[in-house]
């Protein structure tokens, strides 16, 4: 009893600090790398090259994801630039360029921010 006494006597214990809130993805750059493969005006023409581009260099892109980024392009318009990946290293999706470049094709090696190519 003695013990219930001295805990209602004693102050309050102060509540727990509460958890932090998880920063908004959006806008942000992911710690995957990419290969940027071409640029569109349009997302069908976007998914019409993906499509093309997988039957081309089915080794390097048949079990990558293709995702989209807009970039404004200032008086030359809004593009957006298809995407390939994700690959673990900037060194991993420079190999793949490599290849895709001796087959005559253009690459560059990018983070892999974007959204989804839809289907």
């Amino acid at each position: 009893m003695r013990t219930l006494a001295l805990r209602m006597a004693a102050p309050p214990e102060p509540a727990p600090e509460p958890d932090p809130v998880a920063p908004d993805p959006a806008g942000g750059v992911s710690l995957f790398h990419a290969i940027h493969l071409a640029s569109y005006r349009a997302e069908e023409h976007a998914a019409s090259g993906w499509e093309s581009l997988q039957a081309l260099f089915p080794d390097l892109l048949a079990s990558r994801m293709a995702r989209l980024e807009e970039a404004d392009l200032g008086s030359r318009g809004v593009f957006l630039r298809l995407k390939a990946g994700p690959f673990d290293t900037a060194a991993e999706a420079g190999s793949a360029c490599v290849q895709i470049e001796a087959a005559g094709g253009w690459c560059a090696v990018t983070d892999f921010t974007g959204r989804a190519l839809s289907r």
